[in-house]
């Protein structure tokens, strides 16, 4: 089979729920959060309860991936509800095809699954730019806010230049990024999933 050029797929947008196979390519970062105050200048703000079953590479099956169920609580809306499957693509990011969901479906994955997230996402513009950046702010587990945030850089254009973050949001001298091949920039990133990011499925 003729593989497609990465520019013949469309460029994914967030639980864009089409049906279609799409591209995403993204970038992350972690940071310290340095003034949570400045949240508040966000253009939008909405809660995601995601949970998510990885599928593993055998013998008798073409490609590794996982599937992700998302329920994304907007002010003043109902809930909506995604389910997104992720496969790996040969000229990098991953294509993903999202379809929509409903509150069952949303339940029955859940108590499938063993790992999910729970966070509250700002999107924030970007000056002269069509990426916007997402900043997804967890609790620990005792329930305090944690000082340590996610955040995404969606690619939809050629331009490949990180872009400056909000003014004044992140102590930039934290700021790592998940192509930084450090020892202790790793250690640091998984023990923000193992400790904080990541949430164990209390149904079990």
């Amino acid at each position: 089979m003729r593989r497609k050029p990465l520019s013949f797929f469309n460029v994914a947008t967030e639980d864009n729920a089409t049906g279609k196979a799409e591209i995403e390519l993204e970038m992350v970062f972690y940071a310290k959060l340095l003034d949570r105050n400045l949240l508040a200048t966000a253009k939008e703000t909405e809660h995601h309860e995601q949970w998510e079953i990885k599928i593993p590479k055998t013998d008798e099956t073409a490609s590794s991936g996982r599937m992700r169920v998302r329920k994304t609580t907007k002010p003043n809306s109902e809930p909506e509800y995604v389910l997104t499957i992720k496969t790996k693509h040969y000229l990098g990011g991953e294509t993903e095809v999202g379809n929509p969901s409903s509150e069952d479906a949303f339940k029955q994955f859940k108590a499938m699954s063993p790992r999910g997230m729970n966070k509250t996402r700002y999107v924030f513009d970007i000056p002269n730019r069509v990426e916007k950046w997402e900043v997804d702010i967890f609790d620990n587990p005792d329930g305090t806010p944690c000082d340590w945030c996610k955040i995404d850089l969606e690619l939809k254009s050629n331009i490949r230049e990180v872009p400056a973050f909000p003014v004044g949001l992140f102590d930039e001298r934290s700021v790592i990024t998940n192509n930084d091949r450090s020892v202790e920039s790793h250690m640091k990133i998984q023990e923000l999933y193992d400790t904080v990011f990541i949430r164990k499925n209390e149904l079990r």
